[in-house]
């Protein structure tokens, strides 16, 4: 500590320098911070996905998807020891641009997603209670939403068979998060839409989530329910939650390249400021670094002084970073634009945390090499009257 009022004065000499590489660190950090929780939150969702699950659907882009009655057909098949159908409710609520759905299910999802956390007195709340559903805390968050509310979806005319322009659901319980829904999810009952929907939509769903006893038969499951409704008027496409849940991630884009493509710009970005300021201060400093070092200051010591100053920087920065990175990723969703949220949240953690300072340290080492290497090779008579090497 006793050097800190050298390093404070270096820091302070051009105040406004001094900031603005702070703030252009902070946003550089920030932004690494974020690309880094973005990778985070997909590699959650893929290693969430379970390897003894099926999705089933449509084989083709059918605008009906597939019967109900295959549900049964699925559940007799070897090696299946669940099968839970699907179907969607699409809308708006309020206003056209705050587009949302609910996921109604059937009560074969008990089995099928036995690992969400819901509870069996949740499950039969669900199923007794038609206009009922349970929503996830981060979907609650972006609506605002608590229990007993009931939330209304606005939807096409011709959805409903007595013309009404909208579903009504009741908020029954607000249940944890999982991470396969990265935005969270509304859960409603299939029954109950599906009663109210005209007579020829009624019978079908978009698909059914089956759950396979040994999950190294789940290739060959997927194989056999293909095989079997092959030349049927609705064959099938079923893949694993784990193969479906890399897809959905990285459709359209390859998250973890992208991610870890922004986040090393950001950080080269700061390693080039870094690096360009200490050396902008050690040459504005030359005499004082050699009056120091002709006071008995050694090498070691004018090198701990470079890079404590440079440190600093980096690790404020990566400090001041992370936590807006973390800021960003706690927007409700209900403020984040409607193109946007697609975009998974990101998970800004205290891993994250750990990775930005460490990787500071690592860029201020770096940044101050060159200035130290010219520090330890200056003489120190000719820097004491202005002239370096």
């Amino acid at each position: 500590m006793r050097y800190f009022p050298l390093i404070w004065s270096a820091l302070f000499r051009r105040p406004a320098q001094t900031w603005l590489v702070l703030m252009a660190v902070t946003s550089g950090f920030g932004l690494f911070s974020f690309m880094l929780g973005l990778n985070s939150t997909a590699n959650q969702v893929i290693d969430a996905a379970r390897d003894d699950r099926l999705y089933v659907n449509s084989g083709y882009d059918s605008p009906t998807g597939l019967p109900i009655a295959m549900e049964q057909q699925l559940k007799s098949m070897d090696g299946v020891t669940g099968v839970g159908a699907f179907r969607w409710v699409y809308g708006y609520h309020q206003i056209p641009r705050n587009s949302t759905g609910v996921f109604t299910i059937d009560e074969g999802m008990r089995i099928a997603m036995a690992e969400y956390p819901i509870s069996a007195s949740q499950w039969d709340e669900l199923f007794s209670s038609g206009t009922g559903m349970l929503v996830m805390q981060k979907a609650a968050d972006r609506w605002g939403l608590h229990k007993g509310d009931v939330f209304p979806i606005s939807v096409k005319p011709g959805t409903r068979e007595d013309g009404a322009p909208s579903w009504a659901f009741e908020v029954l319980e607000i249940i944890p998060d999982v991470p396969q829904w990265t935005g969270g999810v509304m859960i409603g009952n299939y029954r109950y839409a599906e009663n109210a929907r005209p007579l020829e939509s009624r019978g079908q769903v978009v698909g059914f989530t089956v759950a396979v006893s040994d999950p190294r038969r789940t290739p060959s499951i997927a194989s056999q329910i293909d095989h079997r409704f092959a030349n049927s008027g609705t064959p099938t496409l079923s893949v694993s939650s784990k193969a479906n849940a890399e897809a959905q991630v990285r459709s359209g884009v390859a998250i973890a390249s992208l991610t870890w493509g922004v986040g090393t710009a950001g950080l080269f970005m700061i390693l080039f400021l870094t690096g360009n300021s200490i050396s902008q201060s050690v040459r504005r400093r030359i005499p004082e670094f050699a009056t120091l070092k002709a006071m008995g200051y050694t090498d070691w010591v004018v090198t701990k002084l470079v890079l404590a100053e440079a440190a600093i920087l980096c690790c404020l920065g990566a400090a001041l970073g992370t936590v807006l990175a973390g800021l960003l990723a706690s927007v409700p969703r209900r403020h984040i634009p409607r193109n946007l949220l697609s975009v998974p949240h990101a998970t800004v953690s205290l891993g994250t945390f750990g990775w930005a300072l460490g990787l500071a340290v690592l860029i201020a080492v770096i940044g101050s090499v060159l200035p130290i290497f010219s520090l330890m090779r200056m003489q120190v008579s000719a820097a004491i009257g202005g002239r370096t090497r």
